[in-house]
């Protein structure tokens, strides 16, 4: 399996975590794919990310410009970096999508 195809499932990933905690919190996320903008909005609601937002924004390129291009990326993904990063930001995310819910009972 290439790059490509790992990098755009580990932002696709991540996009989704950082709205399912946007929608938790009573945020309507924005409708894109740049993990910068999600990130920002994450922590304008009052949260901080469990990643180093670098790592995580190196994940945005995979949305779109590597699924639509012939040329691949020039370094190789460290994938077990993106997979650890995508564990970490899950449990994060589940954590905080609970909080929220226990918070409206």
């Amino acid at each position: 399996m290439s790059d490509e195809v790992v990098g755009f499932h580990a932002q696709q990933a991540a996009e989704k975590l950082l709205k399912a905690v946007l929608l938790a919190k009573g945020t309507r996320p924005y409708r894109t794919h740049d993990l910068q903008s999600l990130a920002d909005a994450v922590t304008a609601a009052g949260n901080s990310l469990p990643v180093a937002e670098e790592t995580l924004v190196a994940l945005t390129p995979y949305a779109v410009d590597y699924r639509c291009t012939t040329e691949p990326p020039e370094e190789p993904m460290d994938r077990p970096a993106a997979c650890a990063l995508i564990v970490t930001l899950r449990e994060w995310a589940e954590a905080q999508v609970a909080h929220a819910a226990a918070n409206r009972d």
